[in-house]
């Protein structure tokens, strides 16, 4: 495979070396200059065309629409200059008037305005583009009305615009295609295939614009008459066929940026209003002549305008609605334990914080406890860390299932240890609670040992004047209650020194 600037050294010479071929072509066979240049530039088109349909086959599924929407633009402009050969050179038809041909080269933009007013975004709808599509026929037939003041098909008596009004309006044009693709490039700044789509079209655009505005000029002031400025329409459409065939440096998936500034964002949601804005300026463009046709256009593209708004609105709504519901996703995983399904210590943390901010507010009494499964090392010895963690969720959803209110928190201190959070819970309710935890487990019916069952000990603590002490104290004197109830033989709950002291071991 040839390395990129070999490729590019390689594309630059085959241009230069058909420009060259097409001049000395025009100097050897002077007398049918001007057919030469037909077939030169229908040629150049042609390549054009070929390169954006492969570029589009062979690209990211984002890419397709627009580089083919280019390619049939590029592919409307050969047919408009073909139909032009041939009624120049043939058919002997004035070229003081606007032409089929020129409506054929001057729609050219219609399919290229569609490329760049496309959104960037992953989430294209077919819907949006049957939308586009409304706009589309309906500016090619604005266009025609304005180009010969009649309707097609209509089998009236046409009066075309003159020559030089017809090549101010296709000056107006390629500015319009080119300023738009500059904005799009402007706000679109990422790297990848879509930046290099922008970059390659607005470049093209901008090449073409330039010497068509000279080649134009040219036939004006010479009277038709454009001699070997004809070679610079090969040169914007040679570009586009060379741009379509290199590959994007260092390409990589597009990927949405967060950081671009408020311009930079304002333009890119701007941009599918580009078509609307150009239907609206043909709808009063024609109005003075044709004000039912206008008037019609016009309230085509506000209703459009009004639909993709509301389409759009509706879209966002549903996306902020699926992040919120995404982001309390998370946030319900970052507060769980990923084994056992219970808080995990961050949940512990916040909430009792919360709750004891809420017991020195009311003076309602809060208990903790800490529970510790006992012998559960000699449990995973024996059987296993699998078995040990499958025992650990059974004893978990036990102890939550045997909670007694839904304000009660159960949370997994680590290891074999967890914690249990009681608001507005005395030392009685707490002891209550402890002896039910109890309960639970032992029914389980889990052994360590053929003779032995698992049970749990507790260490339990009471704030009862919350005016005093901190939550780390209120902590320490829960784990100094479970240490005192591990050493007294396990299976038992401990009441720890907290505010007012208590000592009572069951």
């Amino acid at each position: 495979m040839l390395s990129r600037p070999l490729t590019l050294r390689l594309l630059l010479a085959a241009a230069a070396a058909y420009v060259l071929l097409h001049g000395l072509s025009m100097a050897v066979c002077s007398a049918h200059a001007a057919a030469i240049s037909y077939c030169f530039v229908i040629v150049a088109t042609l390549l054009a065309v070929t390169g954006c349909i492969r570029r589009a086959q062979a690209g990211p599924a984002d890419m397709r629409l627009p580089w083919t929407m280019v390619g049939v633009g590029i592919l409307l402009w050969c047919c408009g200059a073909a139909l032009e050969g041939w009624q120049e050179l043939v058919q002997h038809v004035s070229s003081a008037n606007a032409s089929s041909s020129d409506f054929i080269i001057f729609i050219f933009g219609v399919p290229i305005l569609l490329a760049i007013s496309t959104p960037t975004r992953q989430d294209r709808r077919l819907f949006f583009v049957w939308l586009d599509s409304i706009q589309a026929v309906m500016t090619a037939y604005l266009i025609y009305l304005a180009f010969f003041t009649v309707s097609p098909f209509t089998h009236k008596p046409i009066e075309p615009i003159s020559a030089s009004t017809l090549i101010l309006i296709y000056t107006v044009e390629n500015l319009v295609l080119a300023g738009s693709a500059s904005l799009r490039l402007f706000a679109h700044q990422r790297k990848g295939d879509s930046h290099y789509f922008y970059w390659a079209l607005t470049c093209f655009l901008w090449i073409y614009t330039i010497c068509i505005a000279i080649s134009n000029y040219v036939y004006l002031t010479n009277h038709g008459n454009t001699g070997f400025y004809d070679l610079l329409s090969d040169l914007p459409f040679l570009f586009l066929a060379a741009a379509s065939v290199l590959l994007v440096r260092g390409r990589t998936e597009d990927s949405p940026v967060f950081d671009r500034g408020k311009l930079m964002l304002f333009i890119d949601n701007l941009s599918p209003t580009f078509f609307t804005a150009a239907l609206f300026l043909l709808s009063f463009a024609v109005m003075r002549q044709h004000f039912y046709a206008g008037i019609v256009s016009a309230l085509l593209a506000l209703s459009i305008y009004s639909i993709r708004t509301t389409m759009l609105q509706s879209l966002s709504v549903r996306a902020e609605q699926r992040l919120r519901e995404a982001h309390d996703r998370l946030e319900a995983i970052s507060l769980t334990d990923s084994l056992t399904g219970v808080a995990n210590r961050r949940h512990f943390d916040r909430t009792l914080e919360m709750e004891w901010n809420r017991t020195v507010r009311t003076r309602h009494p809060l208990a903790l406890l800490i529970i510790d499964i006992d012998y559960f090392k000699k449990l995973n010895d024996r059987y296993g860390h699998p078995h040990g963690d499958r025992c650990l969720i059974r004893i978990a959803q036990a102890m939550r299932d045997g909670l007694p209110r839904s304000g009660d928190l159960l949370a997994r201190y680590g290891g074999e240890e967890f914690l249990l959070l009681l608001p507005t819970t005395d030392q009685a309710g707490a002891e209550l609670v402890a002896a039910r935890m109890q309960k639970a487990v032992a029914s389980l019916d889990i052994s360590y040992e053929p003779e032995h069952r698992t049970t749990i000990s507790i260490g339990l603590a009471v704030s009862e004047h919350p005016h005093s002490g901190t939550t780390a104290e209120l902590i320490d004197a829960a784990d100094d209650a479970l240490y005192r109830a591990k050493k007294n033989g396990r299976d038992r709950v401990e009441i720890g020194v907290f505010g007012v002291r208590h000592l009572k071991v069951e």
